[in-house]
């Protein structure tokens, strides 16, 4: 039985091929056909940050300029997920599953230049 950790390495693989498959694609595409969110483009800021070291709400919110109502709805998606906890003392980490988003994130922000 594979754990959630081999789910997410399968759709960085995914999110790898769609990108050397189809060099044309958006970030909303790629969202769309690897189920990442329905709001791709905030969701993978929100990890992008998060891998940088932001853990702070209100360091989120003026990093991305991102509404506040859209980022708590983005940040508990990501808890649903299994992507980012909520820390005892008010912050955001990355799970495991998180971090390994990681080569995913460096594709794409390579592919975006």
């Amino acid at each position: 039985m594979a754990d959630q950790s081999d789910d997410l390495d399968e759709a960085g693989r995914r999110i790898l091929r769609l990108l050397q498959s189809e060099p044309d694609l958006t970030v909303r595409d790629i969202g769309e056909r690897t189920g990442l969110s329905r709001s791709p483009v905030w969701t993978l800021l929100i990890i992008r940050e998060a891998l940088w070291g932001t853990s702070r709400f209100d360091d989120f919110q003026r990093r991305l300029g991102i509404a506040r109502n859209v980022l708590t709805v983005r940040l508990k998606g990501l808890e649903v997920h299994g992507v980012m906890i909520r820390l005892p003392e008010g912050g955001y980490s990355l799970t495991d599953k998180g971090r390994a988003l990681f080569p995913a994130i460096v594709a794409l922000m390579q592919w975006g230049r």
